[in-house]
Protein backbone atom coordinates (compact mmCIF):
# COMPACT_ATOMS: atom_id res chain seq x y z
CA UNK A 1 0.00 0.00 0.00
CA UNK A 2 1.23 3.48 -0.87
CA UNK A 3 -0.74 6.75 -0.63
CA UNK A 4 -0.17 10.50 -0.71
CA UNK A 5 -2.53 13.06 0.87
CA UNK A 6 -2.44 16.36 2.72
CA UNK A 7 -1.59 16.52 6.40
CA UNK A 8 -4.87 18.30 7.21
CA UNK A 9 -6.99 15.65 5.49
CA UNK A 10 -5.17 12.81 7.23
CA UNK A 11 -5.24 14.48 10.64
CA UNK A 12 -8.98 15.16 10.44
CA UNK A 13 -9.63 11.53 9.46
CA UNK A 14 -7.50 10.12 12.28
CA UNK A 15 -9.13 12.40 14.86
CA UNK A 16 -12.56 11.12 13.86
CA UNK A 17 -11.49 7.67 15.00
CA UNK A 18 -10.21 8.53 18.47
CA UNK A 19 -13.42 7.90 20.46
CA UNK A 20 -13.35 4.14 19.81
CA UNK A 21 -9.59 3.48 19.91
CA UNK A 22 -6.97 3.37 22.64
CA UNK A 23 -9.32 2.08 25.33
CA UNK A 24 -8.78 -0.73 27.82
CA UNK A 25 -9.59 -3.50 25.36
CA UNK A 26 -7.78 -6.80 25.71
CA UNK A 27 -7.13 -7.17 21.98
CA UNK A 28 -4.10 -5.18 20.70
CA UNK A 29 -5.69 -4.92 17.26
CA UNK A 30 -8.46 -2.72 18.72
CA UNK A 31 -5.89 0.01 19.40
CA UNK A 32 -5.13 0.10 15.69
CA UNK A 33 -6.83 1.69 12.71
CA UNK A 34 -7.52 -0.30 9.60
CA UNK A 35 -6.33 1.69 6.55
CA UNK A 36 -7.49 0.50 3.13
CA UNK A 37 -6.43 2.18 -0.14
CA UNK A 38 -8.22 1.64 -3.46
CA UNK A 39 -8.44 3.75 -6.63
CA UNK A 40 -8.41 7.38 -5.46
CA UNK A 41 -9.69 7.00 -1.87
CA UNK A 42 -8.51 5.79 1.50
CA UNK A 43 -10.83 4.32 4.10
CA UNK A 44 -10.11 4.30 7.84
CA UNK A 45 -11.96 2.00 10.23
CA UNK A 46 -11.90 1.84 14.03
CA UNK A 47 -13.87 -0.32 16.45
CA UNK A 48 -13.96 -1.38 20.09
CA UNK A 49 -16.40 -4.21 19.27
CA UNK A 50 -19.27 -2.18 20.74
CA UNK A 51 -19.09 0.81 18.39
CA UNK A 52 -17.39 1.40 15.07
CA UNK A 53 -16.45 4.32 12.82
CA UNK A 54 -15.62 4.21 9.13
CA UNK A 55 -14.50 7.27 7.16
CA UNK A 56 -13.17 7.69 3.63
CA UNK A 57 -11.25 10.58 2.11
CA UNK A 58 -9.64 11.39 -1.26
CA UNK A 59 -5.96 10.58 -1.78
CA UNK A 60 -3.42 9.76 -4.44
CA UNK A 61 -3.20 5.97 -4.35
CA UNK A 62 0.02 4.74 -5.93
CA UNK A 63 -0.45 1.19 -4.70
CA UNK A 64 -3.67 -0.36 -3.42
CA UNK A 65 -3.61 -2.43 -0.24
CA UNK A 66 -4.39 -2.43 3.48
CA UNK A 67 -2.60 -2.23 6.82
CA UNK A 68 -3.36 -1.55 10.45
CA UNK A 69 -1.50 1.11 12.40
CA UNK A 70 -1.55 2.16 16.09
CA UNK A 71 -4.17 4.89 16.25
CA UNK A 72 -2.78 7.00 19.07
CA UNK A 73 0.77 6.99 17.72
CA UNK A 74 -0.42 7.83 14.22
CA UNK A 75 -2.35 10.78 15.59
CA UNK A 76 0.70 11.99 17.52
CA UNK A 77 2.90 11.70 14.43
CA UNK A 78 0.55 13.42 11.99
CA UNK A 79 -0.13 16.26 14.44
CA UNK A 80 3.58 17.09 14.56
CA UNK A 81 4.23 16.91 10.80
CA UNK A 82 4.84 20.03 8.71
CA UNK A 83 1.79 21.38 6.83
CA UNK A 84 2.53 19.55 3.58
CA UNK A 85 1.76 16.38 1.68
CA UNK A 86 2.21 13.12 3.58
CA UNK A 87 3.33 9.87 1.98
CA UNK A 88 2.51 6.57 3.68
CA UNK A 89 3.82 3.21 2.52
CA UNK A 90 3.24 -0.22 4.09
CA UNK A 91 5.18 -3.36 3.21
CA UNK A 92 4.20 -7.00 3.52
CA UNK A 93 5.67 -7.22 7.03
CA UNK A 94 3.27 -4.52 8.31
CA UNK A 95 5.98 -1.88 8.59
CA UNK A 96 4.67 1.57 7.71
CA UNK A 97 6.89 4.45 6.60
CA UNK A 98 5.50 7.97 6.96
CA UNK A 99 7.30 10.76 5.08
CA UNK A 100 6.58 14.48 4.99
CA UNK A 101 9.17 16.81 3.42
CA UNK A 102 12.40 15.88 5.22
CA UNK A 103 10.68 14.10 8.12
CA UNK A 104 10.44 10.30 8.22
CA UNK A 105 8.81 7.99 10.76
CA UNK A 106 8.68 4.20 10.73
CA UNK A 107 6.07 2.36 12.74
CA UNK A 108 5.04 -1.29 13.05
CA UNK A 109 1.44 -2.32 12.53
CA UNK A 110 -0.48 -5.60 12.74
CA UNK A 111 -1.83 -7.78 9.90
CA UNK A 112 -4.98 -6.27 8.37
CA UNK A 113 -6.58 -9.72 8.33
CA UNK A 114 -6.76 -9.66 12.14
CA UNK A 115 -8.95 -6.56 12.19
CA UNK A 116 -12.59 -7.25 13.17
CA UNK A 117 -15.18 -6.94 10.43
CA UNK A 118 -17.81 -4.26 11.01
CA UNK A 119 -21.46 -5.19 10.41
CA UNK A 120 -22.95 -4.05 7.10
CA UNK A 121 -26.10 -1.96 6.71
CA UNK A 122 -29.23 -3.84 5.74
CA UNK A 123 -30.56 -1.38 3.19
CA UNK A 124 -34.14 -2.65 3.37
CA UNK A 125 -34.50 -1.09 6.83
CA UNK A 126 -32.96 2.32 6.17
CA UNK A 127 -34.60 5.72 6.55
CA UNK A 128 -33.42 9.33 6.54
CA UNK A 129 -33.38 12.25 8.99
CA UNK A 130 -32.45 15.87 8.40
CA UNK A 131 -29.07 16.63 10.02
CA UNK A 132 -30.23 19.83 11.71
CA UNK A 133 -33.32 18.11 13.12
CA UNK A 134 -31.31 15.19 14.44
CA UNK A 135 -28.76 17.52 16.07
CA UNK A 136 -31.58 19.52 17.68
CA UNK A 137 -33.29 16.41 19.06
CA UNK A 138 -30.03 15.07 20.48
CA UNK A 139 -29.22 18.41 22.12
CA UNK A 140 -32.63 18.45 23.81
CA UNK A 141 -32.45 14.92 25.21
CA UNK A 142 -28.91 13.63 25.78
CA UNK A 143 -28.35 15.74 28.90
CA UNK A 144 -30.99 13.60 30.68
CA UNK A 145 -29.18 10.28 30.06
CA UNK A 146 -27.95 8.64 33.25
CA UNK A 147 -24.34 7.49 33.54
CA UNK A 148 -25.14 5.12 36.39
CA UNK A 149 -24.04 1.77 34.96
CA UNK A 150 -26.27 -0.13 37.39
CA UNK A 151 -29.24 1.19 35.35
CA UNK A 152 -27.76 0.11 32.06
CA UNK A 153 -30.92 0.44 29.98
CA UNK A 154 -31.03 4.16 30.85
CA UNK A 155 -27.45 4.70 29.57
CA UNK A 156 -28.76 5.84 26.20
CA UNK A 157 -31.61 7.31 24.18
CA UNK A 158 -34.83 5.39 23.64
CA UNK A 159 -35.38 5.89 19.91
CA UNK A 160 -38.79 5.16 18.41
CA UNK A 161 -39.80 5.28 14.75
CA UNK A 162 -43.36 4.74 13.58
CA UNK A 163 -44.64 5.72 10.12
CA UNK A 164 -41.87 8.31 9.67
CA UNK A 165 -42.53 9.87 13.07
CA UNK A 166 -39.52 9.70 15.36
CA UNK A 167 -39.23 10.22 19.09
CA UNK A 168 -36.23 10.35 21.41
CA UNK A 169 -36.62 9.78 25.15
CA UNK A 170 -34.01 10.03 27.90
CA UNK A 171 -34.29 9.84 31.67
CA UNK A 172 -32.06 9.49 34.71
CA UNK A 173 -34.92 8.95 37.13
CA UNK A 174 -35.01 12.61 38.21
CA UNK A 175 -35.96 14.13 34.84
CA UNK A 176 -37.39 12.98 31.54
CA UNK A 177 -36.79 14.62 28.14
CA UNK A 178 -38.93 13.84 25.07
CA UNK A 179 -38.31 15.23 21.58
CA UNK A 180 -40.40 14.50 18.47
CA UNK A 181 -39.45 14.82 14.81
CA UNK A 182 -39.99 13.53 11.30
CA UNK A 183 -38.06 11.00 9.21
CA UNK A 184 -38.53 9.97 5.59
CA UNK A 185 -38.47 6.80 3.48
CA UNK A 186 -39.31 4.44 6.34
CA UNK A 187 -41.45 1.47 5.32
CA UNK A 188 -40.98 -0.86 8.24
CA UNK A 189 -42.95 -1.64 11.36
CA UNK A 190 -42.84 0.46 14.52
CA UNK A 191 -39.49 0.03 16.27
CA UNK A 192 -38.19 1.10 19.66
CA UNK A 193 -34.50 0.68 20.51
CA UNK A 194 -32.03 2.05 23.06
CA UNK A 195 -28.94 3.69 21.53
CA UNK A 196 -25.82 3.98 23.75
CA UNK A 197 -24.71 7.49 24.68
CA UNK A 198 -21.17 6.88 23.41
CA UNK A 199 -22.16 6.66 19.73
CA UNK A 200 -24.65 9.51 20.20
CA UNK A 201 -21.85 11.77 21.43
CA UNK A 202 -19.81 10.91 18.34
CA UNK A 203 -22.83 11.48 16.11
CA UNK A 204 -23.50 14.89 17.67
CA UNK A 205 -19.92 15.99 17.03
CA UNK A 206 -20.23 15.24 13.33
CA UNK A 207 -23.68 16.60 12.54
CA UNK A 208 -24.04 19.90 10.73
CA UNK A 209 -25.33 21.42 7.55
CA UNK A 210 -25.66 19.14 4.57
CA UNK A 211 -27.28 16.01 3.32
CA UNK A 212 -29.67 13.88 5.34
CA UNK A 213 -28.41 11.19 7.69
CA UNK A 214 -29.20 7.66 6.57
CA UNK A 215 -30.16 5.44 9.51
CA UNK A 216 -30.62 1.67 9.66
CA UNK A 217 -31.78 -0.45 12.58
CA UNK A 218 -31.22 -4.19 12.79
CA UNK A 219 -32.15 -6.46 15.74
CA UNK A 220 -28.95 -5.58 17.64
CA UNK A 221 -27.22 -2.77 15.70
CA UNK A 222 -27.82 0.79 14.57
CA UNK A 223 -26.05 2.59 11.72
CA UNK A 224 -25.71 6.29 10.85
CA UNK A 225 -24.22 7.27 7.49
CA UNK A 226 -23.43 10.78 6.22
CA UNK A 227 -20.68 12.80 4.57
CA UNK A 228 -18.33 9.84 3.87
CA UNK A 229 -18.73 8.78 7.50
CA UNK A 230 -20.46 5.68 8.89
CA UNK A 231 -21.07 5.14 12.61
CA UNK A 232 -22.28 1.81 13.94
CA UNK A 233 -23.09 0.60 17.43
CA UNK A 234 -24.59 -2.28 19.29
CA UNK A 235 -27.95 -1.47 20.83
CA UNK A 236 -28.55 -1.63 24.57
CA UNK A 237 -30.50 -4.73 25.50
CA UNK A 238 -33.39 -4.52 27.93
CA UNK A 239 -36.79 -2.91 28.22
CA UNK A 240 -36.95 0.85 28.55
CA UNK A 241 -39.33 2.00 31.34
CA UNK A 242 -42.89 3.01 30.50
CA UNK A 243 -42.08 6.72 30.27
CA UNK A 244 -45.59 7.69 29.12
CA UNK A 245 -47.06 7.05 32.57
CA UNK A 246 -44.76 9.78 33.95
CA UNK A 247 -46.16 12.48 31.64
CA UNK A 248 -48.96 14.37 33.46
CA UNK A 249 -52.31 13.76 31.78
CA UNK A 250 -53.64 17.20 32.69
CA UNK A 251 -51.90 20.55 32.61
CA UNK A 252 -51.23 22.11 35.98
CA UNK A 253 -50.80 25.78 36.73
CA UNK A 254 -48.76 27.40 34.01
CA UNK A 255 -46.40 30.33 33.89
CA UNK A 256 -44.69 31.74 30.80
CA UNK A 257 -41.28 33.33 31.16
CA UNK A 258 -38.43 34.53 28.96
CA UNK A 259 -35.92 31.70 28.68
CA UNK A 260 -32.82 33.89 28.89
CA UNK A 261 -34.03 35.75 32.00
CA UNK A 262 -34.90 32.56 33.87
CA UNK A 263 -31.63 30.92 32.80
CA UNK A 264 -29.61 33.84 34.13
CA UNK A 265 -31.57 34.00 37.38
CA UNK A 266 -31.21 30.28 38.08
CA UNK A 267 -27.50 30.43 37.26
CA UNK A 268 -27.03 33.24 39.77
CA UNK A 269 -29.11 31.51 42.44
CA UNK A 270 -27.13 28.31 41.94
CA UNK A 271 -24.09 30.09 43.38
CA UNK A 272 -25.77 29.70 46.78
CA UNK A 273 -27.36 26.31 46.19
CA UNK A 274 -24.46 23.85 46.10
CA UNK A 275 -24.48 23.14 49.82
CA UNK A 276 -28.17 22.19 49.66
CA UNK A 277 -28.02 19.74 46.78
CA UNK A 278 -28.36 22.52 44.20
CA UNK A 279 -31.86 23.33 45.47
CA UNK A 280 -33.37 26.48 43.97
CA UNK A 281 -36.81 27.75 44.99
CA UNK A 282 -39.30 29.14 42.49
CA UNK A 283 -42.08 31.21 44.07
CA UNK A 284 -44.67 32.38 41.57
CA UNK A 285 -47.58 34.77 42.07
CA UNK A 286 -49.56 37.00 39.74
CA UNK A 287 -47.11 38.20 37.05
CA UNK A 288 -44.08 37.72 39.31
CA UNK A 289 -41.56 34.92 39.81
CA UNK A 290 -39.03 34.88 42.64
CA UNK A 291 -35.94 32.74 42.16
CA UNK A 292 -34.06 32.19 45.41
CA UNK A 293 -31.53 29.95 47.09
CA UNK A 294 -30.19 29.94 50.62
CA UNK A 295 -27.21 28.47 52.43
CA UNK A 296 -27.29 29.34 56.15
CA UNK A 297 -23.52 29.51 56.59
CA UNK A 298 -22.98 31.40 53.31
CA UNK A 299 -25.93 33.64 52.51
CA UNK A 300 -28.73 33.83 49.98
CA UNK A 301 -29.65 34.88 46.45
CA UNK A 302 -32.97 36.53 45.59
CA UNK A 303 -34.21 37.73 42.20
CA UNK A 304 -37.59 38.78 40.78
CA UNK A 305 -38.65 38.17 37.17
CA UNK A 306 -41.77 39.28 35.30
CA UNK A 307 -43.85 36.32 34.14
CA UNK A 308 -47.27 35.63 32.69
CA UNK A 309 -49.16 33.93 35.52
CA UNK A 310 -52.45 34.36 37.30
CA UNK A 311 -53.42 32.66 40.52
CA UNK A 312 -52.49 32.15 44.14
CA UNK A 313 -48.86 32.09 45.20
CA UNK A 314 -47.20 28.73 44.51
CA UNK A 315 -43.82 27.43 45.54
CA UNK A 316 -41.70 24.60 44.17
CA UNK A 317 -38.05 23.54 44.57
CA UNK A 318 -35.94 22.10 41.75
CA UNK A 319 -32.35 21.03 41.26
CA UNK A 320 -30.70 24.04 39.62
CA UNK A 321 -28.61 21.89 37.28
CA UNK A 322 -31.71 20.19 35.91
CA UNK A 323 -33.33 23.55 35.19
CA UNK A 324 -30.16 24.91 33.59
CA UNK A 325 -29.77 21.87 31.33
CA UNK A 326 -33.21 22.22 29.81
CA UNK A 327 -33.15 26.02 29.58
CA UNK A 328 -29.76 25.99 27.80
CA UNK A 329 -30.95 23.49 25.21
CA UNK A 330 -34.64 24.18 24.64
CA UNK A 331 -34.06 26.61 21.76
CA UNK A 332 -37.10 28.80 22.44
CA UNK A 333 -37.19 32.46 23.46
CA UNK A 334 -39.96 31.74 25.97
CA UNK A 335 -40.83 28.64 27.99
CA UNK A 336 -43.96 27.44 29.74
CA UNK A 337 -43.55 25.72 33.10
CA UNK A 338 -46.49 23.68 34.38
CA UNK A 339 -46.80 22.31 37.92
CA UNK A 340 -49.71 20.99 40.00
CA UNK A 341 -48.13 21.48 43.41
CA UNK A 342 -44.84 21.56 45.34
CA UNK A 343 -44.43 17.76 45.17
CA UNK A 344 -45.70 17.23 41.62
CA UNK A 345 -43.46 16.96 38.54
CA UNK A 346 -42.76 20.19 36.69
CA UNK A 347 -43.23 20.20 32.92
CA UNK A 348 -41.07 22.55 30.84
CA UNK A 349 -42.09 23.18 27.22
CA UNK A 350 -41.16 25.71 24.53
CA UNK A 351 -43.82 28.41 24.45
CA UNK A 352 -45.11 27.17 21.09
CA UNK A 353 -45.55 23.75 22.69
CA UNK A 354 -44.25 22.00 19.60
CA UNK A 355 -42.45 18.67 19.72
CA UNK A 356 -40.66 18.83 23.06
CA UNK A 357 -41.09 18.62 26.80
CA UNK A 358 -38.89 18.01 29.82
CA UNK A 359 -40.26 16.76 33.13
CA UNK A 360 -38.33 17.59 36.28
CA UNK A 361 -39.05 16.00 39.63
CA UNK A 362 -39.22 18.50 42.51
CA UNK A 363 -37.01 18.42 45.58
CA UNK A 364 -38.45 18.11 49.07
CA UNK A 365 -37.77 20.47 51.89
CA UNK A 366 -37.02 23.65 49.95
CA UNK A 367 -36.10 26.51 52.27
Amino acid sequence: MKIVCSKSTLLKAVQLMRSVTGGKGTLPILSNLLMEASQDRVQLTATDLEAGIRHSFPAQVDQVGACTIPARKLGDIVRELPPAEVEMEADEENKITITCQKVTFKIVGLPSGEFPTLPEIERANTFKINQNLLADMLRKTTFAITHDETRYVLNGIYFIIDQNKIRMVATDGHRLAIADGQASSYRGEKKGVVIPHKILNELSRNLGEGEEVEVAITPNQIFFRMNNLTLTSRLIEGEFPNYEQIVPKEAGRRMRVETAKLLEAVRRAALFAEARGNAVNLIVSTNKLVVEAQTPELGEAYEEIDVAFEGEESRVTYNARYLLDVLKNIGSSEVDIEFAGPLSPGVVRPSDGHGYLCIIMPMRGGS
